[in-house]
């Protein structure tokens, strides 16, 4: 209602609008944080929410933030006047006009030849307040990966991440900030993970990225109203007493799929090119789980369905949890796929 009444307003017969200082521009932004956008307006209204709600034809300064009433640690409460202006605080957000980033996305490397599956994001106290989890071998060269010693390995910068859709036009979403790429010891779970620093279209919510169908969410219990989504953040370790639940992941390629789990550890030697070393080593995942495809019901006798494909990897691997609302807790997340098409989750 305020919306409507100011949208009526301001579009009256009316004066121009006064401006502020660069000087009374400057100390706002650099004393309140909170602050989205800064403007001039005809009309204040006052008492939104309550039964005394009133707009009044009148300039004011309108300080908009993210969430009124919340004034940030450290910091002072908005100026009541600013240069004879009385001051409107509105609700309102300003960004770039694209989507922000979401779980499930599919993303590429900077040479656009390695594609994989954007997966959660993690706050960090680095040098990027937000990153998120992806497979080292998606964004960095098998090459490097392949360096006798590496372990984990910080300051790649220069490797910059993409959205693997727009074909570049909006630049780099992230850099590389840590990567861990350990294969090849039978006593420890192997690694493929890179940790990407966001510099480019921030996440919002928890909401996945929508590449599956429309049977799918159908199949795996969500609907149109309750889409899958991840906000909360919480994990749930395989154990005797879950590991027939059913799973699901969501990723670029293959959208939301829901398989089992085989409850046992797996060693994977992975055949590529680039995997092979001089020396006819061969590098191996160690101790990893699989899950089983099912028979797609849709295709010819015995045939299985994929649970992952090219372009899936680092694609989160959830249980189920609840009926309503569906609670999706993570488990792993995906890393590879066999030649029988099941595929190897990360423990």
């Amino acid at each position: 209602m305020e919306r409507l009444k100011t949208f009526y307003y301001m579009n009256q017969k009316r004066s121009r609008h006064p401006s502020l200082s660069s000087k009374a521009l400057d100390d706002l932004f650099q004393n309140h944080s909170n602050i989205t956008l800064l403007n001039m307006s005809g009309v204040r209204s006052s008492g939104f929410e309550t039964s005394k709600c009133t707009i009044e034809r009148t300039n004011c300064v309108v300080i908009h933030c993210q969430v009124k009433g919340f004034i940030p640690f450290g910091e002072m409460s908005f100026p009541k006047v600013i240069e004879g202006h009385t001051v409107d605080v509105r609700e309102a957000t300003c960004k770039f006009a694209l989507d922000p980033l979401r779980i499930g996305m599919k993303i590429a490397n900077h040479n656009r030849n390695g594609f994989g599956t954007l997966g959660g994001f993690i706050d960090s106290t680095g040098t990027f307040n937000k990153v998120f989890l992806t497979c080292a071998h998606v964004v960095c060269p098998i090459a490097t990966l392949l360096q006798a010693d590496f372990t984990i390995e910080t300051g790649r910068q220069e490797e910059r991440v993409f959205d693997g859709t727009d074909g570049n036009e909006n630049g780099p979403v992230g850099v590389v900030e840590k990567v861990s790429f350990q294969l090849n010891d039978l006593s420890k779970v192997s690694v493929d993970a890179a940790l990407v620093g966001i510099i480019n279209r921030d996440p919002v919510d928890g909401k996945l990225a929508e590449v599956y169908k429309r049977e799918q969410i159908y199949v795996a219990g969500f609907s149109e109203t309750t889409l899958p989504e991840f906000k909360h953040g919480e994990i749930e370790t395989i154990s005797d007493d879950n590991f027939r639940n059913d799973v699901i992941k969501v990723g670029a390629k293959t959208g939301l799929t829901i398989e089992s789990l085989k409850y046992e550890n797996s060693c994977a030697r992975l055949v590529h090119h680039d995997l092979r070393l001089g020396n006819n080593i061969m590098r191996t995942f160690c101790n990893q789980y699989e899950i089983s495809p099912r028979t797609d019901s849709s295709l010819p006798s015995e045939t299985k369905q994929l649970f992952i494909d090219e372009s899936d990897s680092e694609a989160l691997v959830f249980i189920v949890k609840n009926n309503n609302p569906a609670l999706l807790k993570c488990r792993g997340m995906t890393v590879a796929f066999t030649f029988v098409q099941d595929s190897i989750q990360k423990n």
